[in-house]
């Protein structure tokens, strides 16, 4: 049985176009964080060809209270990890 995500460390997806192909947590769960990225991934890149059109998205790291999220976009699929964080955050 996979495991549900909150109660682990860390957890990753492999993702191609919105479908997890291979993931370690629950099903309903990679789904909607593949959702999820795929949209702040292509809202992302509008935004970066918007400053620089010969820029582009290789690597988004976002980090919340409850989670970190990494996202690697490439050409034929997005690896995104999700984890708890640990140690203090560096401050902004």
């Amino acid at each position: 049985m996979r495991s549900q995500f909150p109660t682990e460390r860390s957890s990753s997806a492999a993702v191609v176009t919105g479908i997890p192909i291979k993931s370690n947590m629950d099903d309903a769960v990679s789904v909607r964080y593949a959702g999820l990225v795929q949209q702040l991934i292509a809202t992302s890149q509008i935004t970066i060809k918007k400053d620089d059109p010969t820029d582009k998205l290789t690597y988004m790291r976002l980090r919340t209270k409850q989670n970190e999220i990494i996202v690697i976009p490439d050409k034929h699929y997005t690896m995104v990890v999700v984890q708890k964080p640990t140690g203090s955050r560096s401050p902004m």
